[in-house]
């Protein structure tokens, strides 16, 4: 199992992560890679939608196959460039022109994955963007494998695809398969960057933690405390984070934990979380003294992606592990599914993957 949207082993990988970390910055060399085709009965258009030639979105291709194979990554869209970062089996970052398949990739870290990455406005670079990795495992030379959880933050710059490191990890936040948000913790004042549960160890024999942290970026200083605990101790999670008035004029914001797992390769329970929020008089993000409550149920996964679109989240993908007859098996989601926050209720959609 691992993050559907998530993501180090040679010798050389391991040199040049020390060099990384070992104070240089500034942009990597980059390596224009010709566009691979497809051999498809027909060329898909990618203009706007992912559609097929009869304009249909039951095919989730793209033009072009990346320049490496990966799992247990993550990937973000700027502007008309997928970028794809992290996993097993990739450690270069790669970029890829969504409407000419072209790509261009650059050195990455060792390999890290089972993490979720967040995008902000840099503090630096006036129109710039940042991408940070708060957590995830450090490859130790194989898939089963895994090492110690990441202790810096990785910050990618997907205009230059270059690296450097962030700041320190706290020990209790320092961990594998977590969830994590941009959130504007003081108003009128930069999103903090928050970490919520993950796991300690590896993959198949983790300790699950409930923990939420946030890093300041103004004032570049960790807070373990401001936002409380979640409900449960959970890896492999989304948080949602469901803006003021969706659910009705004056309703608050929330956060919503979904899709999760609290034991190794255990079944995912089907449990949906959810706290309010509220700014106290300083304008500071608290959670509501009533705490976390169990708001509906969805199919149980785990490892998943999730978008918020008004009042749905929408989960894609996923796994569920269980036992038949003693004999551990698992299951891939194999369809879109929506939480309606508002009814507090779930629907599978019919965009099969």
């Amino acid at each position: 199992g691992g993050m559907l949207s998530v993501g180090f082993a040679s010798l050389g990988t391991v040199l040049g992560f020390l060099s990384l970390f070992g104070g240089r910055e500034g942009p990597h060399s980059l390596r224009v890679v010709p566009a691979p085709t497809l051999s498809l009965p027909t060329k898909m258009a990618l203009k706007g939608n992912l559609m097929n030639s009869e304009n249909s979105t039951t095919n989730w291709l793209l033009s072009s196959r990346l320049a490496f194979p990966r799992r247990n990554h993550d990937c973000v869209v700027q502007g008309d460039h997928m970028i794809s970062f992290g996993g097993r089996f990739g450690s270069d970052l790669e970029s890829m022109n969504l409407f000419t398949g072209k790509i261009t990739t650059a050195p990455g870290p060792l390999e890290i994955h089972h993490f979720l990455s967040v995008v902000v406005d840099s503090l630096d670079v006036i129109g710039e963007k940042e991408i940070w990795i708060t957590c995830g495992y450090l490859e130790g030379g194989g898939v089963d494998k895994e090492g110690v959880s990441l202790k810096n933050v990785v910050i990618i710059n997907p205009q230059t695809l270059s690296i450097r490191e962030g700041p320190k990890i706290p020990q209790e936040l320092s961990v594998s398969a977590c969830g994590s948000l941009a959130v504007t913790i003081e108003a009128n004042q930069p999103p903090h960057i928050c970490v919520f549960g993950g796991s300690v160890g590896t993959h198949d024999k983790g300790t699950f933690k409930d923990g939420i942290g946030c890093y300041d970026r103004l004032n570049k200083q960790w807070n373990t405390t401001i936002l409380g605990r979640l409900p449960v101790v959970a890896d492999h999670l989304n948080i949602a984070h469901i803006p003021r008035d969706t659910c009705g004029e004056g309703s608050p914001e929330k956060f919503i934990l979904i899709n999760y797992r609290s034991s190794s390769y255990g079944e995912s329970p089907p449990l949906v979380f959810s706290i309010d929020l509220f700014r106290d008089a300083q304008g500071t993000l608290r959670p509501h003294a009533k705490g976390w409550e169990s708001i509906g149920e969805v199919n149980p996964t785990s490892a998943a992606e999730i978008k918020v679109f008004g009042k749905y989240i929408f989960t894609f993908g996923g796994i569920n592990h269980f036992k038949v007859n003693k004999t551990r098996m698992h299951k891939g989601e194999e369809f879109v599914n929506a939480f309606d926050v508002v009814q507090m209720s779930s629907t599978v959609k019919s965009y099969e993957m």
